[in-house]
C-alpha cells in the first residue's frame, strides 16, 4: 500500500523538484552576468519543454538574440529549429489556421507548413554557413592579434631582462666581492682572535713568571726589614727598605701594563656600583697620608659624607685616585696635595679633583701630556717627569671604562691638577657602605690564635717556600710540601691521627698532574671535615678574572705574589675568625 502511495505521489514530487529548479533558474538569470546568459537560458528551455511550450519558445527567443560570440552555432540551430516547430500552424500552442473539415484548407495548411519549415530550415543552415566564414574570419584575426601581441610582450620581456641583467652585474659583481672581502675578514679576525689569545696568554705568563720571581725579592726584603727594624740597624733597615719598595714599583708598572692591556683587548671587567664617595677619599688618604708627612707636605681631602652614591667600579676608581695622589706627592717638593670630591646637582655627578703646588710640567711637554697621557714622548734627559706616563694613560682608560672624563691642566712651577667627573646615583643619597674591615680582630673564645695554628703550604717554588715559612714560623706549626702527591700523603697522615691542619695555603700552578684548585677540591672531597677549613689560593695568577675563577672554583680567599707579611696575616686572621663564628 506505501508503495502505491509513493508510486501515486512521485509524479507530483517531480513537477515540484522542476518547478524550484526553474525558479532558482529564473532568478539567476536575473542577477547574472551576460558571459554566464546562455548556459543558463539553454538550462531553462530544456526544463520548459515538458512544461510550458510558449515560456520555451520565449528562452528560445532570449538566447537566438544574444550575441554570436557568446553561443554555440548548433545549440543557436537547435533554438532556431524549435521556434520553427513553434509556430508551425499544427502546433496546439499556437492555434490552427484552418478547421479540419475543409480538406483544401488541410492542404494549402499541409503545403504552407512544408514550405515555411524548409524556408526555416534554409536560413538558418544559410546564417550558419555565412557566420562560420565571418567567425572563422574573426578568429583566426583573433589568434594574429595575440600572437603579434605575445611575440611584442615577450621581445619586451627580454629586452627587460636584457637590461636588468646589465643594471644587476655591477651589483652582482659587489656582492660577490662583499662575499669574498667577509671571507677574508673572518680570516683576519681569526687570526687577530689568536693574536689576542696569545697575547693574553703571553701576558699572564709573563706576570706569572714575574711576580713568582718578585715574591722572592719582596718577600724577603719584607721580612729582612721586620728583622733590622727589631735589631736597630738603620744602614741596613733603609737598604731592605729600598729593595722593598723597587720590588713594589715594579710590581705596579706591571700590574699598570696588564690592565692597560686588558682594556685595549676590550676583555677588562668593571663592576659599577653606587659607593659613597667619602670612605672612598678617606681610604685613599690613609695610604698616601704617611709618604705626605715624610716629605713635609700638608695632605688635605674633602668630600660630603651624606651624599649621593658615586657610579663607579670602586677597585679601578681608587687605583686612579692612588696613582694620582702618587704623582703628586712625588712631583711636590714643598706646599700641599689636596683630594676634593664636590657633587654638582644640576648635572648630577661628581667632580673629583686632586691639586698640587709641585713642580708642574713645562709648556713643551704639557699639551703633550694632554693629549696623550703617555710619557714615551719626553725627552730623555728630562728626568722630572720620568715615570708618570703609563700611571696617567690607565687613569684615562679606567675612566672611560666608568663613563667617566678626565682632563689635566698644569703649568711650569705652578702645580698640576688633574679633574674627573663621573656619574652620581640621586636615588643613594646618604648611602654610606660599611664594609667587612680590611683587619678584623679576632675575638670568639673558639678561634685558634696566632701562634698555635697547623698551617699547611703546597708550593712548589723552594723560594717561595722559603719566604711563606719565614713569614709564618710565629704563627703556628708550618707543614710545608712540594706537590699534590706529597700533600695528599701528608693529610692523610694527619687525618688518621684525627688532626686537621687550621688553615690550608695552596699554590695555583703546581707539576702535573695537580693543580691547586684539584687537590683543593680532591680533599674536600675525601676529607668532608676540611669544608669547615679555610683554603687560601697563594698564587701569581693576577690577571682580571683570576680571584673570581679561584673562588668560584672553592678557594675562601685569594693573595697574589708578591705576598707582604702583614697582608698575609691579616687575610689568615680573617678567615679564621669567618670559619670560627660558623662553627
Amino acid at each position: 500500500m506505501a508503495i502505491l502511495v509513493i508510486l501515486a505521489l512521485a509524479p507530483g514530487l517531480n513537477a515540484q523538484s522542476t518547478d524550484n529548479e526553474i525558479n532558482y533558474l529564473e532568478e539567476k538569470l536575473k542577477s547574472s552576468a551576460i558571459v554566464e546568459k546562455p548556459e543558463i537560458i539553454e538550462r531553462l528551455v530544456d526544463k520548459y519543454q515538458s512544461v510550458d511550450k510558449k515560456k520555451q519558445a520565449y528562452y528560445a527567443k532570449q538566447y537566438v538574440a544574444l550575441p554570436d560570440s557568446l553561443t554555440k552555432m548548433e545549440t543557436k540551430s537547435k533554438m532556431f529549429a524549435l521556434l520553427a516547430d513553434f509556430y508551425n500552424p499544427k502546433n496546439e500552442d499556437t492555434g490552427k489556421l484552418a478547421s479540419a473539415d475543409s480538406p483544401v484548407d488541410s492542404d494549402i495548411t499541409k503545403y504552407a507548413s512544408l514550405i515555411i519549415s524548409i524556408l526555416l530550415f534554409a536560413a538558418v543552415w544559410a546564417w550558419y554557413f555565412f557566420n562560420k566564414k565571418k567567425f572563422e574570419k574573426k578568429l583566426e584575426g583573433i589568434e594574429k592579434e595575440a600572437e603579434d601581441l605575445y611575440n611584442e610582450k615577450y621581445i619586451k620581456l627580454k629586452d627587460v631582462e636584457s637590461r636588468l641583467a646589465k643594471e644587476l652585474a655591477p651589483l652582482k659583481e659587489e656582492h660577490e666581492k662583499l662575499n669574498e672581502e667577509e671571507i677574508e675578514l673572518k680570516k683576519q679576525l681569526k687570526v687577530l682572535e689568536e693574536a689576542n689569545y696569545l697575547k693574553n696568554a703571553f701576558l699572564s705568563n709573563m706576570s706569572h713568571q714575574i711576580r713568582s720571581s718578585l715574591n722572592g725579592i719582596s718577600g724577603f726584603a719584607n721580612i729582612l726589614e721586620t728583622e733590622l727594624a727589631l735589631l736597630g740597624d738603620e744602614n741596613l733597615f733603609s737598604y731592605a727598605k729600598k729593595i722593598q719598595q723597587s720590588g713594589s714599583k715594579l710590581e705596579n708598572l706591571l700590574t699598570n701594563i696588564i690592565d692597560i692591556s686588558t682594556i685595549e683587548a676590550n676583555v677588562a671587567e668593571k663592576k659599577i656600583k653606587a659607593y659613597n664617595i667619602f670612605e672612598i677619599i678617606e681610604d685613599i688618604k690613609s695610604i698616601n697620608i704617611f709618604k705626605a708627612n715624610e716629605k713635609g707636605l700638608v695632605f688635605k681631602t674633602k668630600a660630603d659624607e651624606q651624599g649621593p652614591g658615586i657610579l663607579a667600579d670602586k677597585e679601578k676608581l681608587k687605583k686612579v685616585l692612588n696613582v694620582l695622589v702618587d704623582n703628586a706627592v712625588k712631583y711636590t717638593s714643598k706646599g700641599f696635595v689636596t683630594l676634593t670630591a664636590s657633587y654638582d646637582e644640576n648635572n648630577n655627578n661628581y667632580l673629583i679633583e686632586v691639586k698640587d703646588t709641585g713642580t708642574g710640567i713645562a709648556d713643551e711637554y704639557a699639551d703633550l701630556i694632554k693629549r696623550a697621557f703617555a710619557s714615551d714622548v719626553i725627552d730623555e734627559n728630562e728626568k722630572s717627569y720620568q715615570g708618570i706616563g703609563i700611571g696617567l694613560k690607565l687613569c684615562k682608560r679606567f675612566v672611560h671604562l666608568m663613563d667617566g672624563t678626565i682632563s689635566i691642566s698644569t703649568k711650569e712651577d705652578k702645580g698640576t691638577s688633574v679633574r674627573i667627573e663621573l656619574p652620581a646615583d640621586i636615588n643613594s643619597e646618604g648611602l654610606i657602605i660599611k664594609e667587612e674591615p680590611d683587619a678584623p680582630s679576632v675575638t670568639l673564645l673558639n678561634a685558634p690564635h696566632l701562634g698555635s695554628l697547623d698551617i699547611f703550604i703546597v708550593e712548589d717554588d723552594r723560594m717561595n717556600r722559603m719566604v711563606l715559612e719565614k713569614m709564618l714560623k710565629k704563627s703556628g706549626n708550618v707543614t710545608t710540601t712540594i706537590d699534590g702527591n706529597d700533600a695528599m700523603n701528608m693529610i692523610k697522615k694527619q687525618y688518621k691521627k684525627k688532626k686537621l691542619y687550621h688553615v690550608m695555603l695552596f699554590d695555583i700552578n703546581l707539576p702535573a698532574p695537580w693543580d691547586g684548585i684539584r687537590l683543593m677540591q680532591e680533599i674536600k672531597r675525601l676529607y668532608p671535615e676540611y669544608k669547615r677549613i679555610p683554603f687560601i689560593a697563594q698564587t701569581a695568577y693576577a690577571m682580571a678574572g683570576d680571584k673570581n675563577r679561584f673562588l668560584e672554583a672553592g678557594f675562601d680567599d685569594y693573595i697574589a705574589k708578591p705576598i707582604m707579611k702583614n697582608e698575609l696575616l691579616t687575610l689568615i686572621e680573617k678567615q679564621i675568625g669567618k670559619f670560627s663564628a660558623s662553627t
